[in-house]
């Protein structure tokens, strides 16, 4: 297990943006083996929190698929992040399944 409120977890994919609006608040998972998941905060408006999270993404070569206002999952390589947000308590958790 792994679990840190100072740094994302060491699987982490590297080349996926995170603007610096969302502040890492823990990161949880299997080091190994199990899926990963990541919850940040943000402050600010959610809807530009959302957009700004899907455009940087895009922009790293990730593709979406929006699949609700506060849902979007990202592809890229054969990987996978899911993102949910949360707008009342300005959080956003990211799930990354366990690699195949």
């Amino acid at each position: 297990e792994f679990s840190s409120t100072t740094r994302l977890h060491p699987r982490f994919p590297g080349d996926f943006p995170l603007p610096r609006i969302f502040r890492l608040e823990y990161t949880y998972g299997g080091l190994r083996h199990g899926a990963v998941t990541v919850r940040f905060r943000f402050q600010g408006d959610p809807v530009d929190a959302v957009h700004d999270l899907i455009e940087a993404g895009r922009s790293a070569g990730w593709s979406t698929d929006i699949k609700a206002p506060h849902r979007v999952s990202f592809h890229k390589s054969g990987r996978t992040i899911d993102a949910w947000f949360g707008f009342p308590g300005h959080a956003l958790v990211l799930d990354l399944p366990e690699p195949r």
